[in-house]
């Protein structure tokens, strides 16, 4: 029997009980975020039977459920709202009673009907699913499951973004601080182990940019400043301004209000933050290393393709425990390092036409 008939029933009984009046239909709605509650009764339309405060209505309901149903545990009345809090033994026994049900909901399939693809998942090969990835897998999965027992077609597919920079980024760090430890060594999750090689490369890249830019003169970040953030589009108001006083070498603007003065304290911590990846693509000498391999890859490198298939198994492995322990499974999967190339000849072309810049 679902909650709802449930409570309608006892509802009704207890305007029998309470009132000796017959009650003909109970409303439910949901119950608003902002309230505790699991299903919302609405007494409004109740005082057509009943004259009374809506109120004391529903506190009278609430304690008549609270100590006759046993599903209910709790309620809350706000204006003409009982909320209603329902125990966790009956969700618990609900579920109980259809998850061994592989064919609960489902309806016989449409001949001939339209198939459907679910992406889902797609992560990098570079570092661990995260929470937001949970929530992604939980809800792509669902959707298919759901859109399965409604009788169509479904495909469960996930891209794998397993080229590019972030990835070398976890191989060069891998090569220069991993010692030849494994998943197999460490105890980790290839994931976890990999991914742990992606952050100590921003580490190591981070503290050169910080050598970096504390080896500058004033004169020097002044001259940065100038050349690059002055002819730099933002859209902030506020980081225009501050643009505009350092190309300007002065220590004030007109808003003194706002700013103040602008120190060197200041100059360096704007462009630590706007300067990050013009340094990492020109300057950085780690980031140089990652981009060679990035080239070696993409050549066909035997030793760096090498490596690029070991640290990506790693990484599977511990991808597919992680899919495992959350219930979910994809029908194909396809991978950007076999894609990245398709339509290259037409970008080629469009650059020769014009139509590319």
């Amino acid at each position: 029997m679902s909650i709802q008939k449930t409570l309608s029933q006892n509802i009704k009984l207890a305007f029998k009980t309470l009132y000796n009046l017959e009650l003909e239909t109970v409303e439910f709605q949901a119950t608003r975020k902002e309230f505790e509650g699991d299903i919302t009764v609405v007494t409004f339309p109740m005082l057509r039977v009943i004259k009374m405060n809506p109120a004391q209505l529903g506190d009278d309901l609430g304690n008549y459920l609270v100590n006759n149903v046993d599903e209910v545990k709790g309620f809350n009345v706000v204006k003409g709202f009982l909320n209603i809090v329902i125990t966790d033994a009956f969700f618990l026994n609900f579920f109980n009673t259809i998850k061994d049900n592989e064919t609960f909901g489902f309806v016989t399939p449409e001949p001939n009907g339209k198939a459907i693809m679910v992406e889902y998942s797609s992560p990098n090969t570079n570092k661990p699913l995260h929470l937001g990835h949970i929530r992604n897998n939980l809800l792509g999965y669902s959707v298919s499951e759901i859109l399965k027992a409604s009788g169509k077609t479904v495909y469960k597919t996930q891209i794998i973004n397993d080229r590019g920079i972030h990835i070398c980024k976890s191989m060069l760090a891998w090569q220069r601080f991993g010692n030849g430890e494994t998943p197999e060594s460490t105890g980790l999750k290839g994931d976890k182990l990999v991914g742990n090689y992606y952050v100590k490369f921003e580490q190591e890249f981070q503290k050169e940019y910080k050598e970096w830019l504390d080896s500058k003169s004033n004169d020097e970040i002044n001259k940065i400043s100038n050349s690059y953030l002055k002819m730099k589009n933002i859209d902030d108001p506020i980081t225009n301004a501050l643009i505009e006083t350092i190309a300007l070498k002065t220590d004030s603007i007109k808003n003194k209000s706002l700013f103040g003065k602008v120190n060197v304290t200041m100059l360096k911590a704007l462009i630590k933050d706007k300067f990050k990846d013009e340094y990492f693509n020109n300057y950085s000498k780690i980031a140089e290393e990652a981009q060679i391999m990035l080239r070696k890859w993409e050549a066909g490198d035997e030793a760096t393709v090498t490596l690029w298939k070991t640290m990506n198994q790693w990484v599977y492995d511990g991808f597919e425990i992680t899919y495992k322990n959350l219930g979910v499974d994809f029908d194909k999967l396809y991978y950007e390092s076999d894609t990245y190339l398709l339509g290259k000849e037409f970008v080629a072309e469009g650059l020769k036409t014009g139509v590319f810049i």
